[in-house]
């Protein structure tokens, strides 16, 4: 990140604060370690907000503390006051949380693909060590997976609510669905078992998808490689 500029100034012109990063979405900590930038997020109009923005930025300062924790440079102080946000932003997230679902906006139907990734993201905040600073209730998790699982074909595919699931083929939403259903998987009770089938019926229909449409490709499937466990397969 390059450092902040100060741009000298007469006390009756206006003042405006300008900061470059290298990132694509700007640096988490620009000035006081313990407050990311995201926290000013909580304090946007309320025409802006939406559960996809708090649960983006939630997951952005979430991969950083754990990146920093992982790596050996997160001071205790830092540690507590990021977490003291994320605390915070997860309590904002309920705003848009009902029935084991989250919505955009409030007052709006539920969304699958934000339900998918929060329970993602949701899932990775779990760490014994701060649970007293941050505590993601599993019944949530819970609820979250069991909304999901509503809403898979008998083809395997998953699509959104107010879908039929019969208007889109939805390979790129059953794609983001099956990453949750590979992270969210060790869930205690039966829904372990019904997130697994879930998972094993959308790897067979994005398979099938996949070669249905390398087919149709110059070269046929030998330009398309599968990736799985860190390894490609051809």
């Amino acid at each position: 990140m390059l450092p902040h500029i100060d741009v000298p100034r007469d006390h009756d012109e206006p003042e405006a604060t300008l900061w470059l990063s290298r990132d694509v979405v700007g640096a988490p900590f620009p000035l006081d370690p313990k407050s990311p930038v995201g926290l000013k997020a909580l304090s946007f109009a309320d025409p802006v907000k939406s559960g996809e923005h708090i649960m983006f930025d939630f997951a952005y300062s979430l991969y950083t503390l754990i990146y920093l924790r992982l790596t050996n440079q997160l001071p205790t102080e830092t540690m507590r006051g990021m977490l003291e946000y994320l605390n915070k932003a997860y309590v904002y997230q309920s705003v848009f949380y009902k029935n084991g679902a989250y919505t955009m906006f409030k007052g709006e139907q539920p969304s699958l693909w934000l339900t998918a990734y929060c329970a993602r993201i949701f899932h990775l905040a779990q760490y014994p060590d701060w649970e007293n600073y941050l505590f993601i209730d599993p019944d949530m998790l819970t609820k979250n997976m069991e909304y999901i699982l509503r809403y898979q074909t008998r083809e395997g595919s998953f699509y959104e609510t107010g879908d039929p699931g019969t208007s889109y083929q939805n390979i790129s939403l059953t794609a983001h669905v099956l990453i949750t259903l590979t992270t969210v998987s060790d869930l205690p009770g039966d829904i372990r078992i019904e997130i697994s089938n879930a998972k094993n019926m959308a790897v067979r229909y994005l398979r099938e998808k996949i070669a249905s449409i390398t087919r149709s490709l110059p070269g046929g499937a030998g330009n398309v490689r599968f990736v799985r466990g860190g390894k490609r397969r051809g």
